[in-house]
């Protein structure tokens, strides 16, 4: 019984705080900024552990080196693109009469 009452509660409560409370979109974009940013904290926090330290440097050291290959693979993606972009915006459709 006071299970259920909790429960019940609990949804009332939920309803009418979002019945007064409405967030905006830029509100949400600074949410999820702010929680990306903690978990990037607490994971430097964890680096400091000794058994699970070693672990956060080397995930570090990969993200690093993706990082670096990512910057040129962008760049080939986009003169890719640019090329293609030229070599296929004047052509006609077949469907077209």
């Amino acid at each position: 019984m006071i299970g259920k009452t909790n429960i019940n509660l609990k949804a009332d409560i939920r309803n009418s705080v979002s019945n007064y409370i409405s967030f905006q979109p830029w509100q949400w974009n600074f949410g999820a900024i702010a929680i990306v940013l903690a978990w990037i904290g607490l994971v430097m926090f964890i680096q400091k552990a000794p058994k699970i330290g070693i672990y956060v440097v080397m995930f570090n050291n990969i993200l690093h080196t993706f990082f670096k290959f990512f910057i040129v693979f962008l760049l080939f993606i986009i003169a890719f693109g640019l090329g293609f972009f030229c070599l296929i915006q004047n052509q006609v459709s077949e469907n077209e009469p």
